[in-house]
């Protein structure tokens, strides 16, 4: 098994580091985050999975009302438990949500403040949700047809094997260019998907064969029933974590010009970082950017608001599970006025210009 020595190799070396670099550099940054196929891939690639596990879903139900399907009937236990457990909990609501690791774009190699952390250690991030890559799982979860297909058609078996691993690496590189997850996230996305494809297919002995069991019409009527009632509520259960997964990416650049004297100037928002530059300009900007995800037509819109005082909002609409941005504010020192930074979570970073440093004796 590859899992184990792979990891220890990112833990010896900087090789995530590495094969994270080939995708940024300092101007422009993320350079192929903007090429249509990769941003394709990106939105849509979780798609498949979906359509799999929905198929798997709906063969369930079937297989109890019709015979004929029975024998689908353990293989889409397995793809449905799979997803439930693997992508669904491990992925997303344990290992995600709790592991703390900052995304590439998060760390100081690649413009951000954070430090690296190694895969598989915990590293204390606040809402850091690089480990593990929940996009790609989706995409190697479209190999599990291997295991029900290996001793009876092998060729499909295996092209069912290399289109699954393909799709998660291929999903994965679209993630790298994107700054969303390192090669490591990737690597275990993959192994949690495939231990828990096996353990699905021994808990429910997939590789035994089916035996119908005789029941009264009745009482199969009652599994047929209890099987879509728990089929009816799965389905829209997925289909709410499929469009929570929707990725809002966004950039805003703000200018406003100096206020009358004395004018207060409040900017309010909920940022990852706020950064601060103090220069000799004579006009106010703000520049937003953003990286999160939610329900399809969610966004977050900043603006000024004008009034005694200057008001820079960030505006939120819609439902997110996940929200990393940041903005950069250029103010001008020789302001009059007062100016109140209000961060509700987050940090913020002041920059001094030189020229401001010099009028103070401080260089």
């Amino acid at each position: 098994m590859i899992l184990i020595p792979l990891t220890i190799l990112f833990f010896v070396t900087d090789l995530d580091v590495f094969l994270q670099s080939r995708f940024y550099s300092k101007t422009p940054g993320w350079h192929y985050l903007n090429y249509p196929i990769w941003d394709f891939i990106y939105r849509y690639g979780i798609f498949p999975g979906y359509l799999f596990a929905i198929a798997g879903l709906i063969m369930i139900s079937v297989s109890y009302w019709n015979k004929k399907f029975a024998p689908l009937r353990k293989p889409s236990l397995v793809l449905v438990f799979v997803m439930v457990i693997g992508p669904g909990i491990l992925v997303n609501l344990v290992l995600k949500d709790h592991m703390g690791r900052p995304r590439p774009r998060e760390i100081t190699e690649f413009g951000g403040n954070e430090e690296y952390v190694c895969p598989c250690v915990p590293g204390g991030v606040k809402n850091g949700k690089s480990f593990p890559c929940g996009h790609c799982s989706m995409g190697f979860y479209l190999a599990i047809p291997y295991l029900f297909l290996r001793n009876r058609r092998k060729v499909a078996a295996w092209l069912f094997l290399v289109f699954g691993i393909s799709s998660g690496i291929i999903i994965g590189i679209s993630r790298m260019i994107a700054g969303g997850h390192f090669a490591s996230d990737i690597l275990w996305a993959g192994g949690i998907v495939w231990l828990t494809a096996l353990a699905g297919y021994y808990l429910f002995k997939a590789d035994l064969p089916y035996v119908i069991t005789s029941l009264n019409g009745e009482s199969e009527r009652k599994q047929a029933r209890t099987a879509t009632i728990v089929v009816g509520f799965l389905l829209p259960a997925i289909t709410v974590g499929l469009l929570l997964a929707t990725p809002y990416i966004s950039k805003k650049s703000l200018y406003k010009s100096l206020p009358p004297k004395h004018e207060k100037i409040l900017f309010s928002a909920n940022v990852l970082d706020a950064i601060v530059d103090l220069n000799d300009d004579t006009c106010i900007s703000a520049k937003y950017e953003v990286n999160a995800f939610g329900f399809p037509n969610s966004k977050i819109r900043p603006s000024w608001e004008d009034g005694d005082t200057l008001r820079y909002i960030l505006h939120y609409m819609g439902w997110f599970t996940e929200v990393r941005n940041r903005i950069q504010m250029t103010l001008p020192f020789h302001h009059e006025g007062e100016y109140t930074i209000y961060i509700r979570e987050g940090r913020a970073i002041l920059n001094v210009h030189d020229s401001i440093k010099e009028k103070f004796g401080l260089i």
